[in-house]
């Protein structure tokens, strides 16, 4: 490298997001792979099944673009990416959590059946979620943009990490994360709990004891699913208003974006049946 350029400094942040996302990719691979493995011509039409193919997709496909991305800043150093390709991959970083995020409804509407539930009770149903997930589409939009008027006065890397720190567009679509994550998980939580009740409660149903502790574990499952992003929510909520670097940051919004994706792919495949 030409005198005076900091070779380690510059290449240190690339090969942590690289270890990171391709850590997380790696894991998702096999997970697709049993996917279809464990699963009949049926269920492949479900929507959930669809839904965690293309949530898996998603993750792979991100981790490939930043792979490529930093893979080209360690090579090129002095010949930076592309603003166009930058903002596409930071995009698809901050949209896809509201996309894997609304997969998380297949398991409310798994309890309401669309023959026995009236169109209102629906709309009462997923008003909140709804509202919350189109409030964060629309922050993350606002904050791409502000993203792309800054890439035209200097580059789209250099400006995001200037408004990183206490970034109020973050901060507001994780909160809102929060609570649309909170709700999805307590009424799944509160449902599925009364429903456990009933048929521990039913002598017919006690007897069943595989099919009641399968229903321990959704619960187990379901918590977990929730706990775990959350306090990474937390923690990028508390790093972001800290004045933490970009690079933290952006690798614990990694992390949290495959976490998510991990979680919602075990939480949601019980909707299809046993035969996954």
């Amino acid at each position: 490298p030409p005198a005076g350029l900091a070779y380690i400094a510059v290449i240190q942040p690339s090969l942590s997001f690289i270890l990171v996302g391709t850590t997380f990719m790696c894991l998702l691979l096999p997970i697709l792979i049993l996917l279809f493995l464990f699963s009949t011509p049926t269920s492949r039409k479900h929507p959930v099944f669809l839904s965690n193919v293309l949530a898996i997709s998603v993750g792979i496909i991100y981790g490939i673009l930043n792979d490529y991305m930093e893979y080209y800043s360690i090579v090129y150093p002095l010949d930076p990416m592309t603003d166009s390709y930058i903002i596409g991959t930071v995009a698809l970083s901050v949209l896809s959590p509201i996309f894997i995020d609304s997969i998380l409804l297949f398991r409310i509407v798994a309890f309401y059946p669309r023959q026995l539930t009236s169109f209102s009770k629906y709309v009462l149903i997923l008003a909140l979620p709804v509202t919350v997930k189109t409030g964060r589409f629309i922050v993350m939009s606002l904050f791409l943009h502000h993203i792309a008027q800054g890439a035209s006065t200097e580059g789209v890397a250099e400006f995001a990490s200037s408004v990183w720190p206490q970034n109020h567009y973050m901060i507001t679509e994780w909160s809102l994360a929060m609570v649309d994550n909170l709700y999805v998980t307590s009424f799944f939580l509160w449902k599925l709990g009364a429903f456990y009740l009933t048929k521990l409660r039913d002598p017919a149903g006690s007897s069943n004891s595989d099919f009641l502790a399968h229903v321990r574990n959704l619960l187990v499952m379901a918590l977990g699913n929730f706990i775990f992003p959350f306090f990474l929510t937390v923690t990028q909520i508390i790093l972001n208003m800290q004045d933490t670097s970009y690079v933290a940051g952006s690798l614990l919004l990694m992390a949290n974006l495959y976490v998510n994706i991990l979680g919602v792919i075990f939480a949601t495949v019980w909707a299809s049946g046993r035969a996954w």
